[in-house]
């Protein structure tokens, strides 16, 4: 079973791991929502800010916060694994942060932890109900812990310079929708990519073609979403639609 957090301060470490990464809270941030910092053993010195001799940063790649929405199951198609491996280990290559579900199960899970080992940052967000489920992310450098799941798309959203949807369930198919609505709507100009490995989402991609044949959409998906079959693809496009809107992470 799992140990109470600490309600002010300290360090929690599981008793029956001795070598687990303690966790400890740094922040209360209202009643809603903690913000944990995980520590992987000994403190890393701080990686260096990019200095360029050049007089136009914007032509150098843009270093974002990336949603990424997946599935958070063990018992999907062996498929899929490597493709969120690729993409988290490009992501901490390029040195962009992944915003994700906390989880440490499933896509989730392989996501953080390539991101984590490629050198990446990474923020998970996660409702109280599903730690015991979904684990607890000792890849994650933040851990925000919140009440509901309306909360936990909130904070991601409002956090993310971009999103990106791999292979998923209701969850990440609820998750892709919103923000998929909200950029139709002109609440957001983010860019939004689809990896569809394998043609995971050939299917769902047919349907939104309907959708717009029949006008019960204004705009084709292919208006608002880069559909993408690689993890190098998805990050290619996110930077060029990133650097040509002039967003800065």
């Amino acid at each position: 079973m799992r140990p109470p957090w600490p309600t002010s301060g300290g360090t929690w470490t599981r008793p029956d791991e001795p070598c687990a990464p303690s966790i400890r809270l740094n922040v209360a941030v209202g009643p809603a929502w903690f913000l944990l910092q995980a520590h992987h053993g000994p403190a890393a010195p701080p990686r260096p800010e990019h200095t360029s001799f050049f007089p136009h940063p914007p032509l150098l790649p843009i270093m974002s916060a990336i949603c990424v929405y997946c599935s958070s199951s063990n018992a999907i198609a062996e498929t899929y694994p490597p493709v969120a491996e690729a993409l988290g280990r490009e992501m901490g290559r390029r040195g962009h942060e992944l915003i994700y579900g906390g989880g440490a199960v499933g896509l989730m899970g392989v996501l953080a932890e390539a991101t984590h080992e490629a050198g990446g940052t990474v923020t998970g967000v996660i409702p109280s109900k599903l730690q015991d489920r979904e684990g607890i992310a000792y890849d994650a450098d933040e851990l925000i812990v919140t009440e509901t799941m309306r909360e936990r798309k909130r904070i991601m959203y409002e956090n993310a310079d971009a999103f990106a949807a791999l292979p998923g369930g209701y969850g990440t198919l609820e998750e892709f929708m919103e923000v998929l609505t909200l950029r139709q709507l002109g609440y957001h100009d983010r860019p939004i990519a689809i990896l569809n490995a394998d043609g995971f989402y050939d299917t769902l991609l047919s349907f939104f073609d309907e959708l717009r044949d029949g006008r019960f959409a204004r705009a084709a998906v292919t208006d608002l979403v880069e559909v993408v079959s690689s993890a190098e693809a998805v990050l290619d496009r996110i930077e060029r639609m990133t650097a040509a809107d002039g967003r800065m992470a």
